[in-house]
C-alpha cells in the first residue's frame, strides 16, 4: 500500500527552491514526482538530528526524479531533487 501524499503540505521558500533549480528541477516537478501513485521509496542520507527520506517518481510529463526531503512541522520540505540515475530509473519501472 502506497501512502497518499497531500499537496497543500509542501514548504517551499526561496533556499530549497533555488537549490533545486541548480539540478533543473522546478517545484512543481519535485512535488509532481512525490505524489506519483507509482513512486518507490529510496535511500537517502541523514544529517545530525533529521531523518531524511528519498523516493523515485515521475512528473506529469514522465521526467523521472529523485527528491529527497525531510518533514518538519508536519511538512515535506523537499531539500534537493534531481534527474534519476540510469539504475533508480530501472527501479522505478520495475525492471
Amino acid at each position: 500500500m502506497v501512502a497518499t501524499l497531500r499537496v497543500d503540505v509542501f514548504d517551499w521558500d526561496e533556499g530549497n527552491a533555488d537549490h533545486i533549480a541548480e539540478h533543473g528541477v522546478s517545484p512543481e516537478e519535485a512535488e509532481e514526482a512525490m505524489v506519483d501513485p507509482r513512486r518507490r521509496g529510496a535511500p537517502a542520507y541523514n544529517v545530525e538530528g533529521e531523518r531524511r527520506r528519498a523516493m523515485i517518481g515521475a512528473t506529469d510529463d514522465r521526467r523521472v526524479l529523485y527528491p529527497v526531503y525531510a518533514l518538519r512541522h508536519g511538512r515535506i520540505r523537499v531539500l534537493s531533487a534531481r534527474d534519476a540515475t540510469r539504475l533508480e530509473r530501472q527501479r522505478y519501472r520495475g525492471r
